[in-house]
């Protein structure tokens, strides 16, 4: 699985560098390790990992804010973020989906099924890409769902479905970040802009008109944080 992939892991801790890197070297894929949050996102921007493993308590800068610097590079985009932390009470894990994460795992370090969880997020993203890709960057076709994006169309079963303009925008965003938890600030902020509070209902009703017309399965609720475009 791990042919050409890249993999970054972050702890306070060398020994759980050395572990993690000699887990995922056997697995044959390139990792790097680091200690510090600043040097994770430094790494990160030059290495462009497909995934990354990090704990939440780094020195210099925490996971948590080297997450959500990640998140705003766009060549990162696509990458999968996992906290593997000592951290465990539902406050953290709460705070690592808020700051952009993929999954949050508590240590102490499970070997066999971390690497069950990174090849599966791995081949995810892998089928993914080739979906986008299949025609080009601007068309997503996804099951009997394929959104035109240079020629705002979208057509369910080969039949158009009628969206609004910002209803066509938040589909746009889900979709071509498949199976990422967006906040709802974050959503609202990239949709309607600050003039829009992030206590109004604005968000909601839009995710259910849309999923009215496309149908209830592709969007779902990740509670108390946000929406994710799901995609198996």
């Amino acid at each position: 699985m791990g042919q050409n992939l890249k993999i970054l892991v972050a702890d306070e801790s060398q020994e759980i560098i050395d572990i993690l890197e000699f887990i995922f070297h056997k697995e044959g894929y390139e990792v790097k390790g680091c200690t510090s949050g600043k040097e994770l996102v430094k790494i990160a921007k030059a290495f462009l990992p497909d995934l990354i493993i990090a704990e939440v308590k780094l020195i210099e800068m925490d996971g948590l804010r080297a997450c959500k610097m990640i998140r705003e590079v766009p060549e990162l985009e696509s990458c999968v973020f996992i906290f593997l932390t000592s951290l465990d009470d539902q406050q953290s894990e709460l705070s690592a989906f808020e700051a952009g994460a993929n999954d949050y795992v508590i240590k102490p370090i499970k070997p066999r099924l971390l690497v069950c969880r990174v090849n599966a997020f791995l081949k995810r993203n892998k089928n993914i890409s080739a979906i986008i890709s299949e025609e080009d960057n601007n068309k997503i076709t996804i099951n009997d769902l394929t959104i035109d994006i240079d020629n705002f169309v979208v057509l369910k079963k080969n039949k158009t479905i009628i969206l609004s303009k910002k209803e066509f925008e938040l589909l746009c965003c889900l979709s071509k970040n498949p199976n990422r938890t967006f906040r709802r600030k974050e959503l609202i902020e990239q949709i309607w802009g600050p003039e829009v509070s992030e206590i109004s209902k604005t968000l909601e009703v839009h995710i259910s008109r849309i999923r009215e017309k496309i149908g209830g399965d592709y969007i779902d609720t990740v509670k108390k944080i946000g929406y994710k475009f799901h995609l198996e």
